[in-house]
């Protein structure tokens, strides 16, 4: 017996041209044949079985034969971010460092100049008919590896194909196309390739079917198990038998059994070799498989492009039937590429007795089981997680747990719909800086005055003051302040304001009828961080009362109420809610929609803010000089019959607040408020509203359910998150479209719903399948 074992080489890539352990195999021969003969040459089959190594031997001998070969391996080309132009400039490339020496033809300088004359495609013919058959006097072969890259490229590559096709059909009238020919090695079919028959190089070159190691061939392995028995070629026999002669499979069982050093007893070498197989390969294989090779095919089958699902069951069959007949179809392809199954004649079988013995009958149970999450998991159990997750988030969501997110997210959605046209029905005068410069600050009274006849000249339905005016200005001024306090005394439609919560009292003269409070409130007593003022007080309960501002009614509330009475509109109350004309106005409880405990003393309805395209452009606006002096956009026709707001809008003027918008002067907060009513009763636009404890929770349900049924339906981990991200993106398509409309769904709480079921049924399909034994 031998005491030096042969060197088996089955770690991944090529064999050298000398390595002892290369077989050389029929398709050796047809390979080499074909390319001298000039033939085109496609060598398509599953992985590691040998295609690199048969490319550099064959290379190796037609070199030998003076023919001039390049390589190029479309695996360094790369997949991200590759242009035509990068992928075609390569191709040149590989070809000229192969055939070309940079005195000959500089490439480089070469591709650019032509850049703006050709396609990428059209410079490549042109490099092969002007330059390379040109430079190049003797036959050439083109060897082309890794050709299943171009499947992973953004852009089609069917031109390409086309390319070499064309280099065949030149044949016949330019004679120089007969010195060259290609050759194209890869995982993939021709079909997957390529589609156009007319186009495709396949259809007329020769497909070389690299098939399993045979006895007869494979004598070479047999010396490096010489040292194991007497009959080292019984053990090799045994050794292709559990094989079925799968190159990279011999080579490793032909080392596992070499470097053992255990002589066989005679007679012995099946059962010696079925131990070896079980410890070696079969008992935990996923650890022993190094470098990969059952992980190759079992990933081939279960991320395959094609349907996993088929494969198997396609599979299936052969197992259970032993072989099947071969059909036309791309699953068939598919499976054959994967290298667990070999063709014979008209029928598929499995390659080897390893793969069965791997891959067998309960490993396709269990894979069946992990892509049909139905048979894992009921419509049931689906449900019944739904409804739990729908409760608890509910449970969750009372707690406020998610109020700030929903609050931010109503911020969102008011910000993004529709744009929308001023409110013509107000008209707001604002003191400039211009005007503070030359009428002093504050106001004085005798300006505030002057500016109110102007006004009442031109009968607006209502003037709101917005200015606090609880002593005189000047206070040497008495005539100014007379004439001021003659206007709060006699003036139906001008309505003055004080504050309960800084203690601003009205002016002096103003009755209490005309009188509305201006406190704004943001949502700080619900978290401190948030001072975005969302919520309007239209007005407050009777106990609740100032000593210093004793205003029932709000400052908007005010103004509504006497534009709407100048209309004929009636306003009253109906179960603590105001009713203005038909209009209802739903006030907010102490859970409304995303707000949570809730402080809802008063009446308090959420602003739906005028989504002007600049919010504080809410109504037309003019200068209080404008007015008073009757010059730039002053125009009698803003004053009639409409509601006027008067303010300062002076920078310097601190008066800001955070809304969804922004910070906005808290008149045009009011003048928001004031046209929320109005356009609600006159134009339909609507207020907005929420959906009861009852709404909530089923809507929540819903989309809990249909997150738990995309887990129940869809076994791919891709397929389940492109389709939960569809649902989300409709989620919020829902919310937004019918925010639109007014009303304010759970979407932020909808869409932990949707996750949070489909990533607990999850979590159980994954424990239930770790249960599959």
């Amino acid at each position: 017996m031998s005491e030096q074992p042969l060197a088996y080489r089955y770690s991944g890539g090529s064999l050298n041209t000398e390595d002892p352990t290369y077989i050389v195999r029929q398709a050796d021969r047809e390979f080499f044949n074909g390319l001298k003969a000039g033939e085109f040459c496609y060598v398509l089959n599953s992985r590691q079985m040998g295609k690199s190594s048969l490319r550099v031997r064959t290379m190796a001998r037609l070199q030998a034969e003076g023919i001039l070969c390049a390589f190029i391996d479309l695996t360094g080309f790369g997949k991200e971010g590759v242009s035509p132009e990068q992928w075609y400039a390569g191709i040149v490339r590989d070809i000229t460092m192969s055939c070309l020496s940079p005195a000959q033809f500089n490439w480089r300088k070469w591709w650019r100049e032509q850049r703006d004359l050709l396609s990428p495609v059209q410079r490549l013919q042109i490099f092969i008919e002007e330059i390379l058959l040109v430079e190049v006097k003797q036959k050439i072969v083109i060897f082309v590896d890794e050709i299943d890259r171009v499947l992973s490229q953004n852009f089609s590559l069917d031109d390409f194909f086309a390319v070499i096709r064309g280099c065949y059909n030149l044949r016949g009238s330019k004679p120089a196309y007969q010195r060259l020919t290609w050759a194209l090695l890869g995982v993939a079919t021709p079909s997957d390739l390529i589609e156009d028959s007319h186009a495709t190089p396949f259809n007329i070159g020769i497909a070389i079917a690299l098939e399993g190691f045979k006895l007869s061939e494979s004598s070479p392995l047999a010396e490096g198990l010489k040292h194991l028995t007497d009959k080292p070629q019984k053990l090799l026999q045994e050794i292709l038998t559990w094989t079925g002669g799968q190159p990279f499979l011999t080579q490793k069982l032909c080392w596992l059994a070499a470097r053992t050093n255990n002589v066989i007893p005679p007679g012995k070498e099946a059962l010696w070799l079925k131990r070896l197989i079980q410890q070696k390969l079969l008992q935990n294989w996923e650890t022993q498989d190094e470098p990969p090779h059952l992980k190759t095919i079992r990933s081939r089958i279960l991320y395959s492009p094609k349907s996993s699902k088929k494969l198997l069951l396609l599979y299936q069959q052969i197992l259970q039937r032993g072989k099947i007949k071969v059909k036309k179809s791309s699953e068939y392809r598919e499976l054959q590429l994967s290298g667990l199954v070999v063709k014979q004649g008209k029928y598929f079988k499995v390659f080897n007795p390893v793969y069965q013995s791997v891959f067998n009958h309960h490993w396709v149970k269990k894979q069946l089981l992990a892509l049909d999450t139905s048979a894992t998991i009921s419509l049931g159990l689906v449900s019944f997680t739904s409804l739990a997750i729908a409760l608890l988030i509910m449970g969750l969501r009372s707690l406020s747990l998610f109020q700030g997110w929903e609050l931010a997210t109503f911020d969102l959605l008011m910000r993004t719909r529709p744009l929308e046209t001023k409110d013509s029905r107000l008209l707001i005068i604002g003191a400039t800086e211009q005007d503070l410069n030359t009428y002093g600050y504050p106001l004085p009274d005798q300006v505030l005055a002057q500016l109110l006849d102007k006004l009442q000249q031109y009968q607006p339905r209502a003037i709101g003051l917005d200015i606090v005016r609880d002593i005189p200005v000047p206070t040497a001024d008495p005539q100014g302040h007379q004439a001021l306090s003659t206007h709060f005394q006699n003036s139906d439609n001008l309505i003055s304001v004080c504050t309960f919560d800084t203690n601003i009292a009205p002016p002096p003269a103003s009755p209490l009828e005309q009188l509305g409070f201006v406190d704004l409130y943001d949502d700080r007593d619900l978290n401190s961080q948030d001072d975005t003022v969302r919520r309007y007080l239209l007005s407050r309960s009777g106990n609740n009362q100032s000593e210093i501002c004793q205003a029932p009614y709000s400052f908007a509330w005010q103004m509504i109420y006497l534009y709407l009475e100048d209309r004929g509109i009636a306003i009253k109350t109906i179960k603590d809610n105001w009713q203005f004309g038909s209009l209802i106005t739903k006030r907010l409880q102490e859970r409304s929609g995303g707000y949570q405990n809730l402080d809802a003393q008063g009446n308090q309805l959420l602003i739906n803010y005028r989504n002007t395209p600049n919010p504080e452009q809410i109504a037309p606006e003019i200068s209080l000089g404008d007015i008073l002096n009757q010059k730039g956009n002053f125009e009698p026709t803003l004053i009639k019959d409409r509601v006027v707001l008067i303010c300062a809008t002076a920078p310097s003027v601190q008066d800001f607040h955070d809304t969804p918008y922004g910070e906005l002067r808290g008149t045009y907060i009011h003048a928001h408020a004031v046209s929320q009513i109005l356009s609600a009763v006159e134009d339909r636009r609507p207020l907005i509203w929420w959906l009861p404890l009852w709404g909530d929770t089923s809507l929540l349900l819903f989309w809990s359910f249909v997150g738990g049924l995309v887990i129940w339906r869809f076994a791919q981990p891709l397929n389940r998150i492109v389709i939960t991200s569809i649902v989300a993106i409709a989620l919020y398509g829902v919310c937004w479209s019918i925010f639109i409309l007014g009303g304010w769904l759970p979407l932020v709480p909808s869409a932990l719903a949707l996750i949070i079921s489909g990533c607990s049924l999850m979590v159980i399909v994954r424990y239930k399948r770790s249960k599959i034994p």
